[in-house]
């Protein structure tokens, strides 16, 4: 399962190599991504690097060494935090039975009776 980032956000990715007998050992690492237009990398040094999200899909992170050692990383960028929302208005078009009397319109008296409830809950 792909390591999930929002779009809104940026992430501190590194990596460590390991010995036969399992010691961490340093190591000279080049990092690469197989799509940027979903991911960028920046700050990038020896065993760390910065992944900023650009837009949602599926990107994989590469860490090699110079003797072809490496790790790859699976990230899924996902759409970020809402901040904003928009109501469009569609075409007009003539009315039909019943519409435009109060109440009538899909949902209105249940968030209506819902808000009401709320409201005499302590909600």
């Amino acid at each position: 399962m792909a390591f999930q980032l929002p779009a809104d956000m940026q992430v501190r990715l590194s990596v460590q190599a390991f010995d036969a007998a399992g010691h961490s050992v340093h190591d000279t690492f080049t990092w690469s991504l197989d799509d940027s237009t979903v991911a960028r990398l920046i700050d990038a040094a020896d065993q760390a690097v910065t992944l900023v999200a650009v837009a949602p899909g599926r990107v994989v992170v590469s860490a090699v060494d110079p003797s072809g050692l490496g790790a790859a990383f699976e990230v899924e960028v996902v759409p970020g935090t809402p901040v904003s929302a928009v109501i469009s208005a569609g075409t007009p078009e003539p009315k039909t039975d019943h519409q435009g009397e109060v109440g009538h319109e899909a949902g209105v008296g249940h968030v209506t009776e819902v808000a009401q409830e709320q409201a005499s809950s302590g909600y």
